[in-house]
């Protein structure tokens, strides 16, 4: 057996997730649950909408200004409470008659004489934010700063929870939010009531502040289902959602407290011995092989994927002068912060200078970043000499990246001697149960048991590895476990054809359905039906297989065939199954084993998977303006 990359570098993360154990990200204020996104004002944003329970949940819809939401067709100009005149003809706008008829238009946050009674005043009092309205004067809306922070320093991904598209927004600490895009209440040219638009392409929020150029409107964030995201200026009436943010006086308190606790428990020790916390860390891995080569953007992705400890870790004066002070934990955290400009700018010279001094104090972690990022610009033998004072402290990560170093892991087979060596050099972190020691022990032994005992410690290209190698010996079920452990890890991403080898195979009825879908989808009908077949062999019965069974028929297109997949189609649709329901409406709208089309039985069947939770037959419905 040999392993076929050159030297790679998986350990870096690793050596920081020794320092950090997962822990809480979220802290609750007022009942509130808040997330510090490691950004340089130290804005605490909360993890939910005004008036929702949970991330995803859209919460209520507010225009600016208001503190209470309204009607679904409510969001007019004519609705809304800071607006005295009468909309004629364009809803867009409110009726700018003379000031001697109706000086008054806009109540209040007005600058432009002809819009109403001018104020200057262009951020929203706490009276008439939704956010303090609605959750107390900790809270507010956030300012437009806060907005293009967030813009400026984090990552927008994006993902369905549940039945709602949303953006994770992540800070460079890790932390995330969830937004859901859940549309806005804005009046269509040529109607009178306002209705939501664009759900679950765009999430719009309002800010506190006023557009600088036009009173009538407000400043946003607006967020698109196809990476988009800016701050924008909407008409004020229109509803939008709000997230908040904590108080600024109060984040500021909550910031010198965690940083007090923080620092605290970072100067705990200050001797080698006891801040190499290798021989107590729970030994869990959480990285990946990354690349051929040593250089600064894989690193970089490998901090990309660092979940700390410490969720509110940034750079203070406090930590700066304790670390300067000789304290190896401050000097990690602190390296850590440059690295990441946590709190501070991204400083790669300070960052390297903070880990060389620990690394020289004894810090094995340390040391091993020291390696690698030695390696990123040259070989360098004075980081070598500092890998070599870790593993003789007995560090897991270096003994096995000084392991995968000294063998110069190529595509040539290792010798039995060298095999021996390296066994007996990663014995004792494979009996800490190091999860990249056992899959190289694994590797090296021929043992595909060491394999999957590293996937099993959450290892994703361990368990990539031996659902490939438990297909091959068609251990499916193995596989299979694997592959349910590993489904939402992109690092574990099984190529197609295997992983419908092993779903068809397997003896997991869900799992096998899932194969059926992915061979009907792809027009494989000889696969679903083999898959079929296996499933009555094993006494294997579901209903959405029979279904898709009935659908492989349906697709042989003569009528006869049709005719009989539409009277399995019938009698699982009456049971409530959501694909029959779907499928039959699409049999009825194409006359599909009939003398034609039956639009009647077809919108029928089509509203009965629409309540039922069916995306496609709502996207269906309402594409043609129908309601269910």
């Amino acid at each position: 057996m040999f392993i076929r990359y050159k030297i790679k570098i998986f350990l870096l993360l690793n050596v920081f997730t020794v320092c950090f154990v997962f822990g809480a990200k979220c802290q609750e204020l007022n009942g509130h649950d808040y997330v510090d996104l490691a950004l340089p004002s130290g804005t605490l944003w909360a993890t939910c909408n005004v008036g929702a329970n949970h991330p995803a949940e859209w919460g209520e819809f507010y225009a600016w200004g208001e503190t209470k939401s309204k009607a679904k067709g409510s969001y007019t100009w004519l609705n809304y409470s800071l607006n005295k005149g009468k909309a004629l003809g364009n809803s867009e706008r409110p009726a700018l008659v003379t000031p001697k008829i109706a000086p008054e238009k806009l109540l209040k946050y007005c600058f432009i004489s002809r819009h109403g009674v001018v104020d200057k005043i262009n951020e929203l009092a706490l009276v008439d934010d939704a956010a303090s309205a609605n959750w107390g004067k900790d809270w507010r809306m956030p300012s437009v700063e806060q907005i293009e922070e967030l813009l400026t320093y984090c990552n927008f991904e994006y993902s369905w929870q549940g039945n709602a598209y949303c953006s994770i927004i992540r800070g460079r600490n890790g932390n995330s939010i969830v937004v859901p895009l859940s549309g806005n209440y804005v009046v269509i040219p040529g109607e009178k009531t306002s209705r939501n638009i664009d759900v679950n392409k765009g999430g719009f929020y309002w800010t506190r502040n006023l557009s600088g150029s036009d009173d009538l409107y407000a400043i946003c964030l607006q967020i698109s289902d196809n990476g988009s995201k800016n701050k924008s200026a909407e008409i004020r009436y229109k509803g939008l959602n709000v997230r908040p943010v904590v108080c600024s006086h109060v984040a500021d308190t909550i910031a010198k407290a965690n940083g007090a606790a923080m620092l605290k428990e970072i100067v705990g020790g200050n001797s080698a011995a006891e801040t190499d916390e290798a021989k107590n860390f729970p030994f869990t891995s959480c990285t990946y092989y990354l690349s051929h080569s040593f250089n600064n953007t894989n690193i970089e992705n490998l901090f990309n994927t660092f979940i700390e400890r410490y969720p509110y870790l940034r750079y203070t004066t406090a930590l700066h002068d304790v670390a300067m002070s000789g304290n190896v934990n401050a000097l990690f955290m602190l390296g850590y912060c440059y690295y990441r400009g946590l709190g501070t700018d991204i400083n790669q010279s300070l960052s390297r200078e903070c880990f060389m001094k620990a690394a020289e104090m004894g810090d094995s972690r340390s040391s091993v970043i020291m390696f690698v990022l030695g390696f990123a610009d040259k070989y360098d033998r004075k980081c070598m000499g500092l890998l070599e004072k870790a593993v003789q402290a007995g560090f897991s990560p270096a003994i096995v990246l000084k392991t995968i170093f000294d063998t110069n892991l190529t595509e040539s087979t290792i010798g039995m001697e060298q095999k021996a060596i390296i066994k007996k050099n990663l014995k004792p972190s494979v009996e800490q149960g190091y999860a990249e020691a056992e899959y190289l022990y694994g590797e090296y032994c021929d043992s595909i048991d060491y394999i999957e005992k590293a996937a099993l410690h959450h290892y994703p290209y361990a368990a990539k590895r031996a659902i490939q190698l438990f297909a091959k010996q068609k251990d499916y079920n193995r596989a299979i476990r694997l592959v349910t452990l590993f489904k939402d890890n992109p690092e574990c991403d099984v190529a197609r054809h295997l992983l419908l080898e092993i779903q068809l195979n397997c003896d997991v009825p869900e799992e096998l359905v899932r194969g059926l879908k992915t061979a009907y989808e792809a027009k494989n009908y000889d696969a679903v039906k083999y898959g079929y077949s296996r499933a009555k062999e094993k006494n294997i019965s579901l209903p959405d297989m029979e279904v898709i069974m009935a659908l492989c028929i349906r697709a042989e297109g003569d009528t006869n065939s049709c005719s009989m997949a539409n009277k399995t189609l019938t009698e699982y649709a009456e049971q409530g199954n959501i694909l029959a329901q779907e499928e039959l409406a699409f049999s009825y709208e194409k006359g599909l084993g009939m003398s034609a089309p039956d639009m009647a039985n077809a919108f029928t069947w089509y509203r009965k998977a629409a309540q039922n939770g069916s995306q496609k037959a709502q996207n269906y419905l309402k594409n043609r303006n129908m309601k269910w």
